[in-house]
């Protein structure tokens, strides 16, 4: 929907420079916190947007100054999708070593062929916004990605061209004298 919105002239200039990349399952496709700079369509495929959260205290009660996760949404069935998708419970920890905290993982949503993620990096106007979530592929997933500087210049080429056409009617609309 956010493309749709664009002039066809923006849209033509995005699909030639649009980029492909396949994922394998399980394969991590962005982390949280890192830059956000590519907008991401997927072909084929489904991923998982999730958060990473404190895990709870040793007594089980969620540590005092961590907010309680909310519930994650129900999981999304589609023709598309695999039979089941991992619960919540078992997308499990992601530990970087032993001395470090473990992180749980939160299910935000799931995304599949025809939808799309990771709008922010196009919409914001900061170039060193950072990712909110992370996104991994459940299934063997073809994406398209366009980038932040892809899709400025395909907007700034879209401003220029309707300045030159503006030119080129008021040139053409002035009266000629006989």
């Amino acid at each position: 929907p956010m493309l749709q919105q664009l002039a066809p002239s923006v849209r033509w200039k995005l699909c030639e420079q649009v980029r492909g990349k396949n994922f394998r399952a399980g394969e991590q496709i962005c982390r949280e916190a890192e830059r956000a700079d590519k907008f991401y369509f997927i072909l084929s495929g489904a991923v998982q947007v999730y958060r990473e959260v404190e895990p709870a205290a040793a007594d089980g009660a969620p540590q005092a100054d961590a907010p309680a996760p909310a519930a994650p949404p129900p999981m999304i069935k589609s023709q598309t999708t695999p039979a089941a998708m991992p619960p919540v419970e078992e997308c499990g920890t992601r530990g970087r070593r032993d001395s470090e905290p473990q992180q749980a993982i939160q299910l935000s949503k799931s995304v599949f062929a025809g939808e799309s993620f990771g709008h922010a990096a196009l919409t914001t106007d900061e170039l060193g916004a950072v990712r909110t979530a992370s996104c991994r592929a459940v299934q063997n997933t073809h994406l398209l990605f366009i980038t932040k500087v892809m899709f400025a210049q395909a907007l700034e080429d879209s401003e220029e061209s309707k300045k030159e056409s503006k030119k080129k009617d008021d040139a053409d609309a002035v009266p000629s004298v006989s």
